[in-house]
């Protein structure tokens, strides 16, 4: 019996190791002997979990997850990996939850610190974000996680960052970091902080120039900046809603003033809603052609 339980000791051990350096054939492998002996042990399933997790193999590793939670509701790995699948998930509350339920048995853990100022800087949770990054960073002052979100925080906030090479170095060993990058790219533009979405995106550009969607976003984003497109922005925001609220505004406001106003007055405003029109039809698709038939030199 203890035979036994060194094997599968030693399993786990060799599947967290080629887990840790990205080999996940060669962890799955471990995992299977190890399950073999012990069908159904929670920590090597948890293995699997995370292998499913890093694969972006999401329903699996749910599946997984609950199989753990159900045996032991109190396992610290897979209560912290269902936060991770409710982020991926876009349900950001029951992340939330989750995390505040394992703070709560662990109030100083590091890496549930930095997780929940991850979930705060993709929320746009931006100052609750870099106070969890800093206490994480009292508790262990070399958690990756907390390192990133408090760098990504200086870099949203256009602060000077002094150490953006151990920044890039991070992001370089840590592939399923930059996913996240890419998705607080996606929250800063949906809330219209252009700017910030831009200096992100160039941190992605700097990690790796060759990555043609990281360019193409950053052109995407400096065309967007454009400071002739400043006129179009309510456009940019609210699509045809503002089209249509423009255009009943122009059509009954002119009525309404008839005859209170002088008619070269309402004449001008009809002829200037229809110059800004066509500002909004054909200069766009113009700069656009410009802009990135300049970058692509």
């Amino acid at each position: 019996m203890e035979s036994t339980t060194d094997e599968i000791a030693q399993c786990l051990n060799e599947a967290m190791n080629w887990i840790e350096r990205q080999r996940y054939d060669q962890a799955h492998a471990a995992i299977d002997r190890g399950l073999k002996l012990s069908p159904g042990d929670p920590d090597l399933l948890f293995a699997a979990a995370q292998c499913a997790y890093m694969l972006d193999e999401h329903e699996r590793a749910q599946e997984l997850t609950d199989e753990i939670l159900t045996q032991q509701p109190e396992h610290y790995g897979a209560r912290r990996l269902r936060a991770a699948l409710a982020v991926e998930a876009g349900d950001y509350v029951g992340a939330e939850q989750a995390l505040l339920a394992l703070l709560k048995d662990y109030p100083a853990d590091a890496d549930l610190i930095a997780d929940y100022g991850r979930l705060m800087l993709r929320t746009l949770h931006l100052h609750k974000a870099e106070q969890l990054a800093a206490r994480a960073l009292k508790e262990e002052p070399e958690n990756r996680t907390a390192l990133i979100v408090a760098s990504m925080c200086d870099i949203i906030a256009g602060r000077p960052n002094a150490d953006q090479s151990s920044l890039l170095e991070l992001l370089k060993h840590y592939p399923n970091e930059r996913s996240s990058l890419g998705m607080l790219i996606n929250s800063l533009v949906s809330a219209n902080r252009l700017t910030e979405a831009q200096r992100v995106a160039e941190t992605l550009v700097r990690l790796d120039p060759s990555a043609a969607d990281s360019v193409r976003v950053v052109r995407e984003l400096r065309y967007a900046r454009h400071w002739s497109m400043i006129p179009l922005r309510p456009l940019q925001r609210f699509g045809w809603g503002a089209v249509i609220a423009l255009y009943v505004a122009i059509v009954f406001g002119t009525r309404a003033l008839k005859g209170v106003i002088d008619p070269s007055i309402l004449t001008t405003i009809s002829v200037s809603y229809l110059i800004y029109c066509l500002y909004s039809w054909i200069w766009p698709s113009l700069l656009k052609r410009w802009m990135f038939r300049e970058s692509a030199r």
